[in-house]
């Protein structure tokens, strides 16, 4: 073929409907800028799922790892965030008494 005849380095076609000129022309400006490793159709995914697994991790480490029983930097976050998921999972006196006037508790 033509084409490995003109640039030794240039990748292979990967459709039949480009033009070989243009190919080459811009094959070589990505060669020029060290761009020959192309990305994978699954690179964004890997790296929305490190994000997502780097943040779930850090949570998981601040709220809940055991450090054992003395102070450390993140006993206000979690007495914040104890105090909060118990207000939001309990009842509070005036719902209570809602709802033993109302027969369902």
């Amino acid at each position: 073929m033509q084409i490995n005849k003109v640039a030794s380095k240039s990748p292979n076609l990967t459709k039949k409907t480009v033009d070989p000129s243009l190919f080459l022309k811009y094959g070589r400006r990505i060669q020029n800028l060290g761009l020959t490793r192309y990305l994978s159709p699954y690179s964004r995914s890997y790296h929305v799922g490190s994000i997502v697994l780097s943040v779930v991790t850090g949570a998981y480490i601040v709220l809940y790892a055991d450090f054992g029983q003395d102070n450390h930097c993140f006993v206000p976050i979690r007495n914040w965030y104890h105090r909060k998921t118990t207000e939001f999972w309990s009842l509070s006196d005036k719902e209570k008494q809602e709802l033993s006037e109302q027969g369902k508790l």
